[in-house]
């Protein structure tokens, strides 16, 4: 593996110096900088926070997704994405609290080792972000520089820095949306296609706002394939039929479970 990115280094060196740099800022600010800056003890959690959760923890512990038991309107007042995303970090503390025999019942403290590994997923995928838009950004371009800049000024973006390591979902579900385009243009394999679909379904389910990329993704595959726009439908239809299934489950929870249309959250 070590050797595998050497050789990645090696022949990027630009956008590598450019994603350390990246990375180097996001970890000074949440080491160094964010207790100041947010001016808090825990400077994971924000307002918004809790619902993620709560309905995490109703998923696992109660068998539904909902920010508060026996009301209706808390089971799709938020959408699950960033729930999901946190269930890796929740399972890997879980699992050290039981093999170190900790008692689970103090779930204040649990739940913040569970928000702080969330973070640092969050900045790792941050982090590759940063090679996505280089990527995308010289592969729609065709041009390096352009990819240079594009990389830099995201990897330097104070913005985005500040909120790497807040529970929040906007840094998974730009990362799963590049994610999305990443693979788009790396590969016309279907199976490649199959989880850009299913990325950018769940980039959806974290932030429904990055649903608006989906209808864009038919003038994205037309522009790439142009001449040979007819031979490539089943590529299409492969890329949408994983996005659909995977963001489609959503709304058709909501339908089955509440007997009610709701494709995002209300």
């Amino acid at each position: 593996m070590l050797g595998g990115l050497k050789g990645f280094y090696k022949a990027n060196r630009s956008v590598s110096k450019i994603v350390l740099l990246g990375l180097f800022l996001r970890l000074f600010f949440t080491l160094v900088v964010a207790p100041y800056y947010f001016n808090r003890t825990n400077i994971y959690l924000d307002n918004d926070t809790t619902s993620w959760m709560t309905g995490l923890y109703n998923l696992i512990y109660n068998g539904e997704f909902t920010v508060m038991l026996n009301f209706e309107k808390a089971s799709y007042c938020r959408m699950p994405g960033y729930s999901l995303f946190m269930a890796p970090a929740y399972s890997i503390v879980w699992l050290a609290y039981q093999l170190q025999g900790i008692d689970l019942k103090n779930h204040s403290e649990m739940w913040y080792s569970v928000l702080k590994l969330t973070a640092y997923f969050q900045i790792i995928l941050d982090t590759i972000s940063i090679y996505f838009i280089y990527f995308i950004s010289k592969k729609v371009s065709k041009q390096h520089n352009i990819g240079i800049i594009a990389a830099f000024l995201y990897a330097t973006y104070p913005f985005v820095i500040v909120w790497n390591p807040v529970c929040y979902s906007e840094i998974p579900s730009l990362f799963f949306a590049l994610l999305a385009l990443f693979l788009s243009l790396k590969s016309e394999k279907k199976y490649v296609l199959a989880l850009a679909g299913a990325s950018l379904g769940f980039a959806v389910l974290n932030r429904p706002q990055f649903a608006l990329l989906a209808p864009l993704m038919i003038f994205f595959f037309y522009q790439k394939y142009n001449v040979s726009f007819k031979q490539h439908l089943a590529k299409m239809a492969v890329f949408f039929m994983f996005f659909t299934i995977t963001y489609g489950a959503w709304p058709l929870r909501n339908y089955i479970r509440f007997n009610k249309v709701i494709i995002t959250q209300d």
